[in-house]
């Protein structure tokens, strides 16, 4: 879930703990028909920052919903109603901090996941047919001043979007499979995320981001039968920490 170029959009990340056995019970059901579809990545490196090029069948009306996660680092674009084109699941890229790239479609949606050596903050934009998604290290952005940053061909200067990021929301809902749904509003697409298994407990960590007074709870669910039974929001100093406790054998999702 990152930056958009000229606004913020909301954004939100969910986690989806299931009952083992019926993750995929429903993945043969009747899906949408994909009307779009990615027919090219290119990627291009030039001025310390790294520039992947989406080329779809049909421009899209707003750039993907997208998050990371800290560790491992990636980032992960969601293109809904989309398929894969390209005739691969995965391209080794070895670009600066830049790895590789997987490209997985699911029913009707399509994952970009991008496999980094250690997160970086990124911005997205359209142009045309043209998804742009721009890579640019801390220490490049800080040595360079935006009349000498240098651009691949297919990428222009955009301008920051500044703002502390914050938790907006917290909700759970129980889905058609009786698999719990963990859904977290963010103020801002910027958002490193930490997923991790702790213990018995799903811990999700939103790196250097508050928590709402009003947020700062703990949630018993087990009313709603699902493999969660609770769930504690806290600010645990610069970040913001959810522990999502589940009963029973599961497995979780996060997008």
């Amino acid at each position: 879930m990152k930056i958009r170029i000229g606004t913020v959009l909301l954004a939100a990340m969910v986690a989806v703990l299931t009952p083992m056995g019926a993750a995929f019970a429903q993945e043969s059901g009747a899906a949408q028909v994909a009307s779009n579809r990615i027919e090219a990545l290119e990627v291009a490196e030039q001025g310390g920052a790294i520039y992947v090029r989406l080329v779809m069948k049909e421009p899209l009306a707003a750039p993907p919903a997208s998050f990371s996660v800290a560790n491992p680092a990636r980032i992960a674009f969601d293109f809904p109603a989309t398929a894969n084109a390209l005739g691969r699941n995965v391209q080794t890229i070895e670009r600066g901090d830049l790895r590789s790239a997987n490209i997985v479609q699911a029913g009707e949606r399509t994952r970009l996941v991008l496999n980094l050596v250690k997160m970086s903050p990124y911005e997205t934009r359209i142009e045309g047919r043209d998804v742009i998604i721009a890579l640019t290290p801390v220490n490049v952005q800080s040595n360079q001043t935006v009349g000498e940053q240098a651009y691949a061909n297919f990428a222009t200067a955009n301008p920051a979007i500044s703002g502390g990021k914050s938790v907006r929301d917290i909700n759970f809902r129980r889905g058609r499979d009786g698999e719990g749904r963990v859904l977290v509003q963010l103020s801002s697409a910027d958002t490193g995320i930490d997923i991790r298994q702790q213990g018995g407990n799903l811990v999700v960590e939103f790196l250097k981001t508050t928590l709402p007074e009003h947020l700062r709870r703990k949630s018993d669910v087990t009313d709603f039968a699902t493999p969660i039974t609770g769930m504690v929001a806290q600010q645990q100093g610069d970040n913001v920490r959810l522990v999502v406790t589940p009963n029973g054998l599961w497995e979780h999702n996060a997008y």
